[in-house]
């Protein structure tokens, strides 16, 4: 948890609740990505000079993970009238 915000749980989980789904930005730390791209960079056979292809392709993939994710998540809880 990052110690510099003084947002309370309640107030950060408003924020969150605020957020409209185009609007959600889900990012994998740079250490995720960077290990999801250099498998990837493996798999393809070690080429050189596409670092950031397999970078975005990565992040991308990751990021898609995360929202299905979180979409699979919200369909799961029950919607109570």
């Amino acid at each position: 948890m990052n110690t510099t915000d003084t947002a309370t749980i309640p107030e950060a989980a408003d924020r969150v609740a605020a957020v409209t789904p185009t609007e959600t930005a889900i990012e994998a730390t740079d250490d995720v990505i960077r290990v999801r791209a250099y498998h990837l960079w493996e798999a393809a056979g070690l080429p050189s000079g596409w670092a950031d292809h397999f970078w975005v392709r990565a992040e991308r993939e990751l990021q898609d993970k995360a929202l299905t994710d979180a979409l699979q998540a919200s369909s799961d809880t029950p919607i109570h009238n």
